[in-house]
């Protein structure tokens, strides 16, 4: 949404960044991350919650 948003705004390069970050041929594949948070609280934006038999792992 951003990128689409800056892209209206007249930034050319918006959606180019997005591809070059997020495209499976380019930096898409290349670096894993993990985001922590609190029992109950919302997931962290970006990323989904375990599934529930997860939790006890």
């Amino acid at each position: 949404e951003r990128a689409a948003r800056l892209a209206a705004a007249g930034d050319g390069g918006a959606m180019a960044a997005l591809r070059r970050l997020t495209d499976p041929q380019e930096m898409g594949h290349l670096f894993k991350v993990i985001a922590i948070w609190p029992r109950g609280a919302p997931p962290v934006p970006g990323f989904e919650p375990l599934e529930a038999h997860a939790d006890n792992a």
